[in-house]
C-alpha cells in the first residue's frame, strides 16, 4: 500500500501515515530495536513522504510494516493544507448558544417514542371518537 507520511519521530522510531485507501490511519512503530522492525531506523521518514508499505490490521488498529520511501516529500505542504481546511471548516460552523430554561421559552415538540403511543392508548372497552 502506498501513503503519505502525516508526522514522523525518527528518535523514537514512530510515524503516521495516510493510506491510499482513505480508511483510517496506518501506524509505523519500529520499536528502536526492541522488535524485528528497525526499518524506521534505515530510512528515516519525514513529513510529506510518499512511502509503500505492507499493512497490518485488526479491529481497531492498523499498523505499517517495512515502510520504504518511494519520494521525498512529494506533497511537503499536505499538513499544512489539512490543518488550513480543518480551521476554516470550524470557523465556518455557527457557534453554538446555550438557551436558559425560563418560562417563556420555546419548546420544540418531542418526538413520540413506542412507549408514549402505549401511553396515550384509550383503556380497553371504551370507544374514543375523534375530533373532526
Amino acid at each position: 500500500m502506498f501513503g503519505i507520511v502525516l508526522w514522523s519521530d525518527p528518535a523514537r522510531c514512530k510515524a503516521v501515515i495516510w493510506c491510499e485507501d482513505h480508511r483510517g490511519l496506518a501506524y509505523v512503530d519500529g520499536g528502536c530495536g526492541n522488535s524485528a522492525d528497525t526499518s524506521l531506523q534505515k530510512c528515516p521518514l519525514d513529513s510529506g513522504d510518499l512511502v509503500e508499505f505492507e499493512l497490518s490490521a485488526d479491529i481497531s488498529f492498523r499498523r505499517a510494516l517495512n515502510p520504504r520511501r518511494v519520494a521525498a516529500e512529494p506533497c511537503p505542504t499536505l499538513v499544512h493544507r489539512l490543518l488550513e481546511a480543518h480551521e476554516a471548516q470550524e470557523a465556518e460552523q455557527p457557534p453554538l448558544r446555550v438557551v436558559p430554561d425560563t418560562p417563556n421559552a420555546i419548546r420544540l415538540p418531542r418526538r413520540e417514542t413506542s412507549r408514549d403511543a402505549k401511553a396515550q392508548q384509550p383503556p380497553r372497552g371504551r370507544k374514543v371518537v375523534p375530533f373532526a
